[in-house]
């Protein structure tokens, strides 16, 4: 990942989109949804592709924001359910 600078711009603008929708109660959905395939993908890479190898520093703290990523979509699951109910809906066809 460190090779390719546009992965990590792209990484970089989309953390603070999705940090910036956070800020609003009417987009803070969609900036869970944008940021938590992000941290998803960063404590995979460190915890077990990289074996930490930067350090815990890293894992750490995005383990962190997904737990209070989860803890969002918690507080929220009036609106979360019935997404995720159509998601899982078989399509009629």
């Amino acid at each position: 990942m460190g090779a390719s600078f546009a992965y990590i711009l792209f990484i970089g603008v989309a953390e603070i989109i999705g940090a910036w929708l956070l800020l609003w109660e009417r987009t803070k959905l969609l900036g869970v949804a944008i940021l938590l395939p992000i941290m998803v993908n960063i404590i995979v890479f460190d915890a077990i592709f990289f074996e930490n190898a930067g350090g815990y520093g890293a894992l750490a703290s995005a383990t962190i924001y997904t737990i209070l990523l989860f803890v969002i979509l918690a507080l929220n699951q009036e609106s979360v359910r019935p997404a995720v109910e159509a998601l899982l809906r078989p399509a009629h066809g």
